[in-house]
C-alpha cells in the first residue's frame, strides 16, 4: 500500500486532509494497543526533517493547522521536557495516554 492509499484511509470525513483526531484514530488498532513498530512510523510521518524531534513547523504543515499557535498548543501539551518540541519519547506518552483513556 503506498503513501496516498494510506493517508486516503485515514482521512475518515474525505476532507482532503488528516485533522488530529483521524491520526489518533489511526494509530490505535481495534483493540486499542500500540505497538512500538506503529508508534514509530507515525512519529516518522511528523518528524519530516528526520531530526528527532517534531517542530511548530512540521506539526503545523502535516494537520494543516491555521496558525503556529495552534501547533504551539498542541506541542505544550506534550512537551514533557518543556523545550518546544516533541520527541519520540513525548509522542510514545502521548500515543498510549490517549489508547488508556479510550
Amino acid at each position: 500500500m503506498d503513501v496516498e492509499q494510506i493517508l486516503k484511509n485515514v482521512d475518515i470525513d474525505n476532507s482532503g486532509r488528516i485533522d488530529y483526531n483521524e491520526f489518533i484514530a489511526a494509530t490505535i488498532n481495534n483493540e486499542k494497543l500500540i505497538n512500538e513498530q506503529k508508534l514509530k512510523t507515525s512519529f516518522d510521518f511528523f518528524d519530516h526533517d528526520k531530526s528527532g524531534q517534531i517542530t511548530t513547523e512540521e506539526l503545523k504543515a502535516i494537520l494543516k493547522l491555521s496558525s503556529f499557535e495552534e501547533a504551539e498548543n498542541i506541542i505544550a501539551e506534550v512537551d514533557a521536557n518543556k523545550d518546544g518540541e516533541i520527541c519520540f519519547e513525548e509522542f510514545k506518552s502521548m500515543m498510549k495516554g490517549i489508547a488508556e483513556a479510550t
